[in-house]
């Protein structure tokens, strides 16, 4: 099982825990490596990986405030990777 992890979000220092069960069913495509996310699913990973440790936090908060074009993609792999999903190559299968 991994461990948890830190990321650093517009300043703010957030746990980073893997995505929960529901958030992986929701995004399998994406989670299986078919396909990218869109911008409102790498948002969704975020915050899934998030929630856990920050159960005052809402969505619209975190896209808001902590979540910027610059952190998005480091964000993204960082939730993905501590979920054991590892980031394939372009045309790999």
């Amino acid at each position: 099982m991994s461990s948890n992890k830190t990321i650093t979000l517009n300043g703010h220092e957030f746990t980073v825990t893997p995505l929960n069960w529901e958030t992986a069913e929701r995004l399998e495509d994406v989670v299986n490596g078919t396909r990218k996310p869109t911008l409102t699913e790498m948002g969704d990973i975020v915050f899934a990986g998030i929630e856990r440790d920050n159960p005052e936090m809402t969505r619209q908060e975190l896209v808001r405030d902590y979540l910027d074009v610059e952190n998005i993609h480091s964000a993204v792999r960082i939730v993905m990777g501590i979920s054991g999903v590892e980031e394939k190559a372009p045309g790999e299968a």
